[in-house]
C-alpha cells in the first residue's frame, strides 16, 4: 500500500439510529430480543458511543443476556476499551486468570501474532501457569492440556483472527483496540513486559527445545498433598528445537526459520537483554547469513534500527552503525550473492577490531564459520569502511552509467547504459531491470511529469519508450530520412513522446505510433537544435547551436499557441528555472557576464518575446574563464556556473522577501577555485562537470575526473577531495530532500554512488591503491610482492595489505610495462619507458639503468640472479617498416626479437641473442619460455615461409641449438608455450583449439590435448578448459581425456576467462568477467568452495608461492590478497588468526617497530659516513661494497 493521506478513509461514528437499527436487526436475525429495562441500557450505551467495534462489543454482550438474568448482572460500558476490559474479565474468570491473564500476554507481546503449537509450547514453558493448572495432581508430563486453550478461544469469537506472518498460519487482535487494551490490562508493570518478551525471547532462541529438560519448582501444596522431599525437579516440556535452518536428513533440502528471523530481535530488545542480542543475533555471522539468505537486506537492518533506537550506550549505537552501514554499502552484491557476508564484512570492518568488543565478535565468527559459504577471505582491509561519506553502492549495470534521472519525490533513481535499471534511494534496492535487447549505448533519459515513462535513445538512432509500472517498452527506430541527420535529443509529457533532429522533431503516442512530424520554422541556416522542452505539442521552448563544439553561440526560440518569440542570442551556456519564465545566459561575447531575460507574453495580442532584465555580479576572470554550463538548484535559489578552473555562485536568497537579504551568501558571485592543474571539460556544449550546495547551505560538493571536491561556502576554501570513483564522473545530483543531505554520482565506472555530505568530514580508513589499474603482479617468498601500472611499479607487503612505496624513475611521463621481484625480495627489476632498471627494493633506489627499447617480457632464473629480458625495439614502428616494403602485411609483421640474460643486480649482460618473430594484429606478444631443468629457452620463432615455430637456445651461454618447425602437430598460430615440468625435454604449443606437446631434442610431436589452454599441474599430469562461452573441465594430459567437470556446460555469454590452478594444485580459481566473479573449486573432488564477487573488474591475479591465498589486482587499482580457508583444513583458522590485520594492536605495534628501525638505520647511517671518508679513496668497488652492505643492513618492518 502506498502510504499517501488519498488512499485512507476514516470510519466514523455510525450514529444513535443507525446504531440502534443495527443492533435490533442482528438480534432479528440471532432470533433473539431483549424487555424493555435492557433495550433501555443499550440505548444509554449507544449514545454515549456508537462506533462500529463498540456496536458489535455490545451485541455480543446482550446476546448472552436472558430475559430473566437479574439487573444487577446487566452492565454494559461507555467506552471501547472498558467494553473490551469486561470481556477480559469474564474470561478470566471462566478460565482462570493467571492462564487466560498468560495466554492473551503472549499474544500481545508477539511482534506478529502467534500460531497455536507456538502458544501452547509457550503456556507449557511457563512455569507460573502450570503451577497453578497443576495444583491438585502431578501430570506424567508437565505440559499444558491442548483443550484448555481452546476454550478460551471459543469465549473470544472473532476477536483473534488468523493471518499469515513468515510462512505460518499464526493468531493476533483483530483490531488495535484489542492490544492496546491488552496493553493497557497486562503490562501496566513494565517488569511483566520484560518477563512475557523474555519468555518468547528464550523458546525462540531454542533454549528448552529438543528434549532439553526445564528445571522447575514444586508448590507447597504438590509438596505437601503428595509427600515429595525435593523442592525442585525438571522436565522434558515437549517443545521443538529452533535452528536457523530447518534441515531434510539428507541434507539436501532446507527451509529457513523465519519465525525465529521474525520475532527474536524484536523480544530480545524488549526484554532488554542486548547482550544476548549481539550475541546471537546481531554480531553473530551464522544469524546474519541465515536471515540474508532467507529476506531482503531490509529486513536485517531493521533489526539494528529497532536496537539502535532502544539503547542507551554509544558504544553499542556506534558498532550498529557499522554494522548496519557495512551491510548498506554491500547491499548490491549481498542481494545477489548473500554467501559473500563473511568477505563483505571482513573487508570492511577489519579497521574497527580494536576497541569493538562485538565487531572483533562478529569478524572472529566470519573467520570460523565465512568458508563454509565463502572460502575466499581478505586477509586485510581492502573495501570501503562504513561511518564515512559513502552511503551506497548501486550495482548492477554492464557498461558505464551514461545517465541517471530522479524521480519527482526524490524516492526513486532510473539510470540507463544497456539497460533500464532502477533503484530505490531510500534502501538501495535494485528494483526493475529492463533489458530493450537493442544495440549501441542509450545516451539522453527523460522521465515525464507524472514518472510513468521513461525514454532514451541509443547511438545507433533508436529510442526506447518505457512503461515504469509494467516495465513494457517500445523500440522506435528514427522517424527521420538519413539526410535530416541522427536522432539529437527526447522529450516526454504525460501524453507524448518527442524526438528531436537536426531541425525537425516528431511527436509519438505512448503506443509508440508516430503523430506527425514538424520542421523548424523561419530560417534557419547554420543552425541546429540542441534541446527542446514542451509544454505541450504546440508550445514550446527550443535551444539552437551551430554544430560545432568550437562555436559557443546558442539560440533560444519559444512558441506559444502559434506566436514566435524574438531570436534571444546567447553564448557558451543558458538554464531557465521551473517555471520556464526566466532565463540565465551569457549575452556577451566578450565576456562571460550572466544576463538574465524575463519570458513575457501580451494577454491581449498573445505576441510573446524574451527581455533583458539586468546582468548578475561578474564573477572572477569572467572574461577570460568561459562558462561552460549552468544550473539552477531544486529551488531556483543558486545559480550554479561551471567555469574552467573552477565554480561560480549566484545566490538569490530564500523566496520570503523580507529575509532574502539576510540569508544570503554573499552580494556577489562566489567563486570556488580548483586546485592547480585541475581542469572542467565539456564533451558537449552546455553540459560540463556539475557542483550542488548541501541543504543546510554550508557546503558545495563538485565532481571533477575521479574525486569529489568539497568546499566551505562561508570561507570559499576547498576542505576536502574524496576519492570517489576509479572511473571519469559523468553525472552528479543532489538529494535534499526532508532529513536527506545527499548526492548522487554516476561513473564510467559502472556503478552510481549515494554519498551523505552529514558525514563527509568522518574518519574513514584509507584503502592503499594506485591511481590506475593493476597490469600485472608478481609475488615473492617474503611477504613481499610487486604491481605494474602503466605510471609506476608499486612494492606492497602482502600480509597486512600496505603499498610500501611507489617506484618511477621518471616520476613525470614513466611508462612501466612489466616488473618482477626477486623471490628473496631484495631487488625489482622493471621496464620502463625504454630503460631497463634494476631497483634495489629496501633503498628504493636504482642500482642499474641501461636503455632497452621495446621490453616485451621479464623472467627471472637461478632463484633471481639471473632475468632474461626479451625485447622489440621497431615493435611500434610496424606502419614506417610496411610503408618501406611496398605494403606488404608479413613484412611489415615480421620483426627482430632480441633475447639477454643479465645478472642481478649487477645487470652485467651475459648473453644475449636475436631472432625473428610474427607479430598478429589482436594478439599480444607470445612469451619465450625456459625448460624444466632450466638448461635451454624456447621461443615462438618463424621459419622460411613466415610460419610459426620453435627456436631453442641455451640458457647457459645462448647459442642457438635447433629449430622445431610445427608441421606434425598442425598449428598455425601460436598463442603460448608452456614448459612441461615433468619432462625437460618437453614444451607444450598452445593454440586456440589445441595444446601439442612437442620433444625438443627429438624435434617430433609427441601427442596433441584437445580444448588445454595451458594450465597444468606441477607434476605435469593436468590441464585445464575453460571456453569463453562457458564451463571448465579438467584434462589428463596424457590421453586428452576430461577427468573431472568443475563447471558444466552451461551458456553464460561469451566473456573473457581466466583459470589458474594454485602453487600447490590443491585448487583451481576461475575468474568469469561478465559476472566479476572468481570460483574457487578444490581439485580432489571438484566441490566448489568459494564463489566471490569482486568489487571491480580483475585485471591480474597470482597464487600465493604457498598456495594458501590468491593475489588479486583491479582496474580501481586496488591489490587484495584473498586467503583460500577451505572447510576442511582447521589449521588455515590458525593462519587467519596470525595474520596482523587480526590484531587489535597491531597499528601500535607497527608503530614502534617502525620508531626501532628508524633509529636504528640512522645510527648506522652515521657510521658509515663516518666510514665513508675513509674508504672513499678506495675507488669504485669500494663504493659497491659500501652501498651493498647499506642496503643488507637497513631494513623496512615487515608485519609478523
Amino acid at each position: 500500500m502506498i502510504d499517501v493521506e488519498e488512499n485512507f478513509i476514516e470510519v466514523t461514528a455510525l450514529g444513535e439510529d443507525l446504531a440502534m437499527n443495527v443492533i435490533k436487526m442482528w438480534m432479528k436475525t440471532a432470533c433473539r430480543d431483549l424487555n424493555n429495562y435492557q433495550w433501555r441500557l443499550v440505548a444509554n450505551a449507544i449514545s454515549k458511543c456508537s462506533l462500529p467495534i463498540f456496536v458489535k462489543l455490545v451485541f455480543a454482550e446482550i446476546c448472552r443476556w436472558r430475559s430473566y438474568t437479574r439487573p444487577q448482572e446487566t452492565h454494559l460500558a461507555n467506552t471501547v476499551m472498558d467494553s473490551i476490559m469486561l470481556l477480559f474479565e469474564r474470561v478470566e474468570k471462566q478460565h482462570g486468570r493467571i492462564l487466560v491473564f498468560h495466554a492473551l500476554a503472549y499474544i500481545t507481546a508477539s511482534k506478529s501474532g502467534l500460531s497455536e503449537s507456538e502458544l501452547e509450547d509457550l503456556i507449557s514453558l511457563d512455569d507460573k501457569v502450570l503451577d497453578d493448572v497443576y495444583q491438585y495432581h502431578l501430570p506424567p508430563t508437565r505440559r499444558i492440556p491442548p483443550l484448555l486453550w481452546t476454550r478460551i478461544r471459543n469465549d473470544l469469537p472473532n476477536y483473534l483472527s488468523e493471518r499469515e506472518a513468515d510462512g505460518v498460519n499464526v493468531m493476533n487482535w483483530y483490531h488495535r483496540q484489542f492490544r492496546d487494551t491488552a496493553k493497557e490490562r497486562y503490562f501496566k508493570n513494565m517488569n511483566m513486559a520484560i518477563y512475557f518478551h523474555s519468555m518468547i525471547a528464550d523458546y525462540y532462541l531454542g533454549i528448552w527445545g529438543g528434549g532439553v529438560p526445564k528445571p522447575f519448582k514444586f508448590t507447597e501444596i504438590q509438596r505437601h498433598r503428595f509427600g515429595l522431599a525435593d523442592k525442585e525437579g525438571s522436565a522434558d516440556r515437549k517443545v521443538p528445537i529452533q535452528p536457523l535452518v530447518f534441515s531434510s536428513k539428507d541434507g539436501l533440502s532446507k527451509r529457513y526459520n523465519l519465525r525465529k528471523f521474525g520475532e527474536l530481535p524484536f523480544h530480545f530488545v524488549r526484554s532488554r537483554r542486548f547482550k544476548d542480542l549481539f550475541e546471537h543475533v546481531l554480531f553473530n555471522y551464522d544469524w546474519l547469513h541465515a536471515k540474508l539468505s532467507s529476506c531482503p537486506l531490509q529486513a536485517v537492518l531493521a533489526d539494528f534500527e529497532d536496537a539502535s533506537s532502544n539503547t542507551d550506550d554509544k558504544e553499542a549505537k556506534r558498532e550498529l552503525m557499522l554494522v548496519s552501514d557495512a551491510l548498506r554499502l554491500g547491499g548490491a552484491i549481498l542481494a545477489i550473492y548473500p554467501n559473500m557476508l563473511a568477505p563483505q564484512l571482513v573487508g570492511r570492518l577489519l579497521p574497527e577490531i580494536g576497541g569493538n568488543p562485538n565487531i572483533k565478535m562478529l569478524l572472529r565468527a566470519c573467520d570460523r564459520s565465512g568458508p563454509k559459504d565463502c572460502a575466499l577471505i581478505p586477509v586485510n582491509h581492502c573495501l570501503h569502511t562504513p561511518g564515512g561519506p559513502l552511503k551506497y553502492s548501486l550495482e548492477g549495470h554492464q557498461f558505464a552509467v551514461f545517465a541517471f534521472c530522479l524521480t519527482s519525490d526524490m524516492r526513486y533513481m532510473v539510470s540507463i547504459s544497456t539497460h533500464f535499471i532502477t533503484f530505490d534511494l531510500s534502501t538501495s534496492d535494485l528494483t526493475r531491470d529492463v533489458n530493450p535487447g537493442i544495440e549501441g549505448i542509450m545516451q539522453q533519459l527523460v522521465l515525464s511529469p507524472d514518472n510513468k515513462w521513461a525514454a532514451a535513445y541509443s547511438n545507433n538512432n533508436q529510442t526506447v519508450l518505457l512503461n515504469m509500472l509494467s516495465s513494457e517498452f517500445v523500440v522506435i527506430n528514427s522517424p527521420f530520412e538519413e539526410s535530416h541527420g541522427p536522432v539529437s535529443g527526447l522529450y516526454l509529457l504525460n501524453q507524448n513522446l518527442f524526438i528531436t533532429c537536426k531541425l525537425r522533431w516528431a511527436q509519438f503516442d505512448m503506443r509508440g505510433n508516430l503523430v506527425d512530424t514538424f520542421e523548424v520554422p523561419g530560417e534557419n541556416k547554420d543552425w541546429e537544435i540542441l534541446t527542446m522542452e514542451f509544454f505541450n505539442p504546440a508550445d514550446y521552448n527550443v535551444v539552437f547551436w551551430s554544430g560545432s563544439i568550437n562555436d559557443m553561440r546558442l539560440r533560444l526560440d519559444s512558441c506559444r499557441g502559434g506566436h514566435y518569440s524574438n531570436c534571444q542570442l546567447l553564448f557558451s551556456a543558458m538554464v531557465m528555472n521551473k517555471a520556464r519564465t526566466r532565463a540565465y545566459g551569457c549575452a556577451n561575447e566578450e565576456n562571460f557576464e550572466v544576463s538574465v531575460f524575463d519570458f513575457i507574453e501580451d494577454e491581449v495580442t498573445g505576441d510573446i518575446c524574451w527581455t533583458l532584465v539586468e546582468s548578475l555580479p561578474r564573477f572572477e576572470n569572467d572574461d577570460k574563464e568561459m562558462l561552460l554550463q549552468l544550473r539552477l538548484d531544486q529551488h531556483d535559489r543558486m545559480l550554479l556556473g561551471t567555469a574552467g578552473k573552477g565554480f561560480v555562485i549566484w545566490d538569490f536568497g530564500s523566496k520570503d522577501k523580507d529575509a532574502a537579504e539576510e540569508c544570503r551568501l554573499r552580494e556577489g558571485a562566489l567563486y570556488l577555485a580548483l586546485p592547480h592543474g585541475v581542469r572542467n571539460i565539456t564533451t558537449r556544449i552546455m553540459q560540463s562537470n556539475s557542483i550542488m550546495v548541501s541543504s543546510k547551505l554550508d557546503y558545495a560538493v563538485a565532481g571533477v575526473r575521479k574525486n569529489l571536491y568539497v568546499w566551505c561556502l562561508q570561507s570559499g576554501q576547498l576542505a576536502k577531495v574524496l576519492d570517489a570513483h576509479f572511473g571519469r564522473i559523468i553525472q552528479l545530483e543532489p538529494l535534499t530532500i526532508g532529513n536527506w543531505n545527499n548526492l548522487v554520482t554516476s561513473s564510467i565506472d559502472r556503478s552510481v554512488k549515494v554519498w551523505n555530505i552529514n558525514n563527509i568530514f568522518e574518519k574513514v580508513h584509507v584503502i592503499d591503491r594506485h591511481e590506475l589499474q593493476i597490469d600485472d603482479i608478481s609475488l615473492s617468498e617474503v611477504d613481499m610482492a610487486v604491481t605494474v601500472t602503466r605510471s609506476c611499479v608499486g612494492v606492497w607487503e602482502t600480509r597486512s595489505g600496505r603499498l610500501l612505496s611507489k617506484l618511477a624513475d621518471s616520476p613525470l611521463g614513466a611508462i612501466v610495462t612489466h616488473a618482477e621481484i626477486t623471490p628473496d625480495g631484495r631487488y625489482i627489476i622493471s621496464s620502463e619507458t625504454g630503460k631497463f632498471l634494476v631497483w634495489n627494493r629496501v633503498s628504493e633506489q636504482v642500482v642499474f639503468r641501461d636503455d632497452q627499447p621495446g621490453i616485451q617480457q621479464i623472467t627471472l632464473m637461478d632463484y633471481g640472479y639471473k632475468v632474461l629480458t626479451v625485447s622489440v625495439p621497431n615493435i611500434n614502428q610496424r606502419d614506417i617498416l610496411a610503408a618501406a616494403a611496398g605494403g606488404s602485411s608479413d613484412e611489415a609483421n615480421r620483426l627482430t626479437a632480441i633475447t639477454t640474460m643479465r645478472s642481478v643486480p649487477e645487470g652485467a649482460i651475459l648473453f644475449r641473442f636475436e631472432f625473428p618473430i610474427r607479430m598478429i594484429t589482436g594478439m599480444p606478444f607470445r612469451q619465450s619460455v625456459i625448460t624444466a631443468d632450466n638448461a635451454y629457452i624456447v621461443v615462438v620463432t618463424v621459419d622460411k615461409s613466415n610460419k610459426d615455430c620453435l627456436g631453442v637456445y641455451s640458457a647457459t651461454n645462448g647459442a642457438f641449438v635447433s629449430k622445431v618447425l610445427l608441421k606434425g602437430c598442425s598449428i598455425k598460430e601460436v598463442i603460448s608455450l608452456v614448459p612441461m615440468p615433468h619432462k625437460a625435454n618437453q614444451v607444450a604449443v598452445i593454440s586456440s583449439e589445441k595444446g601439442s606437446v612437442m620433444d625438443i631434442k627429438t624435434k617430433k610431436h609427441v601427442r596433441s590435448i584437445a580444448k588445454w589452454g595451458g594450465s597444468i599441474t606441477r607434476d605435469g599430469k593436468c590441464g585445464l578448459y575453460a571456453p569463453t562461452r562457458g564451463g571448465l573441465e579438467m584434462l589428463e594430459l596424457r590421453k586428452g581425456t576430461t577427468v573431472k567437470t568443475f563447471i558444466p556446460k552451461v551458456a553464460e555469454g561469451v566473456f573473457s576467462v581466466i583459470c589458474i590452478f594454485t602453487e600447490n594444485d590443491e585448487y583451481v580459481a576461475y575468474y568469469h568477467s561478465g559476472r566479476k566473479t572468481i570460483r574457487v573449486f578444490r581439485t580432489a573432488d571438484t566441490e566448489m568452495i568459494a564463489n566471490y564477487r569482486l568489487q571491480a573488474e580483475l585485471t591480474a591475479i597470482k597464487s600465493s608461492k604457498d598456495g594458501r591465498a590468491i593475489v588479486l589486482g583491479t582496474v580501481d587499482g586496488c591489490m587484495s590478497v584473498l586467503a583460500i580457508v577451505d572447510p576442511k583444513k582447521e589449521e588455515m583458522n590458525e593462519y587467519l588468526n596470525d595474520l596482523p590485520s587480526r590484531d587489535e594492536n597491531w597499528k601500535a605495534k607497527l608503530a614502534k617497530m617502525k620508531a626501532r628501525v628508524g633509529f636504528k638505520a640512522a645510527i648506522r647511517v652515521a657510521t658509515i659516513s663516518s666510514r665513508y671518508a675513509k674508504t672513499s679513496k678506495g675507488g669504485e668497488d669500494g663504493e659497491e661494497e659500501l652501498l651493498t652492505e647499506i642496503t643488507e643492513d637497513i631494513v623496512v618492518p615487515v608485519a609478523d
